[in-house]
């Protein structure tokens, strides 16, 4: 059986992401690429690579919630480098089971303190 894990970043409140300041973030961050915008699923669909793994973007069109695609090295990295590069505003971090309480990215060190 596979299992997939799914990151959702949201913002308190469930405010929305401002669409030109998550673009500026995302081209902030090495490693991004197939970067795409207005699609008929999402607003925002990105790539990222990092240590031999790679995993998926995609930005609501709602603009409230971000999902990352995965648990592995390339997923835990671009969700420490977007609370580090978006971090005008309290984002928070949860898996789609709910199976641990959301996490401040603000408040995050390292990316290691996202797997401890």
């Amino acid at each position: 059986m596979i299992i997939l894990t799914i990151f959702i970043l949201y913002k308190e409140n469930n405010e929305i992401f401002d669409f030109d300041d998550f673009l500026s973030c995302l081209k902030k961050i090495d490693n991004i690429f197939d970067l795409k915008t207005d699609l008929d699923t999402c607003k925002v669909s990105a790539k990222y690579d990092y240590n031999n793994d790679s995993t998926i973007l995609w930005l609501s069109k709602s603009l409230t919630d971000i999902t990352i695609d995965g648990a592995g090295d390339a997923s835990i990295q671009l969700i420490y480098r977007l609370g580090k590069e978006y971090n005008k505003d309290k984002i928070y971090l949860i898996d789609s089971d709910y199976s641990f309480d959301p996490i401040l990215l603000n408040s995050v060190a390292n990316e290691n303190e996202l797997i401890e």
